[in-house]
């Protein structure tokens, strides 16, 4: 029996207790949206008719990490922008219209990204704000 007891002591001693064992809880990553999408922009409202944000509806290229996106539409325009790993995305900045903003949440069906939330466009020329619903579908991964 004393040759036992201190066997189980060592091996009880040896082994890491839980709050001993360090775990890492941090699994989510920033999703990798890059790719070409298809944008509906609905519902404007504001001071002015849908011809200015309509300029933004068609092809969208999204390129580059979650931190530093370009977001870079049919009609020439880019912006920069990001998506975190909550899959918030937004971009912004100055197109030739005034300035644009947009942001809302990025979600994946069938590995296919679709990216929508509320847009805006504050324009320069009378400085008021339109505001619309921002709808981009992935085209193909």
């Amino acid at each position: 029996m004393r040759i036992f007891l201190p066997i189980a002591l060592f091996a009880v001693t040896a082994c890491d207790t839980v709050a001993d064992i360090e775990t890492d809880d941090s699994f989510s990553a920033a999703p990798d949206i890059a790719g070409s999408y298809t944008v509906a922009i609905t519902g404007a409202s504001g001071c002015t008719s849908n011809d200015a944000v309509d300029a933004f509806a068609g092809t969208l290229t999204v390129s580059g990490d979650a931190d530093a996106l370009s977001f870079a539409f049919e009609n020439g325009e880019s912006v920069p922008g990001s998506v975190d790993d909550s899959f918030f995305f937004e971009f912004g900045g100055t197109v030739g219209a005034g300035n644009l903003f947009a942001d809302g949440a990025a979600s994946e069906s069938a590995e296919l990204w679709t990216l929508s939330g509320d847009f805006g466009l504050t324009l320069a020329d009378d400085a008021c704000e339109v505001v619309a619903e921002f709808t981009a579908n992935e085209v193909a991964r």
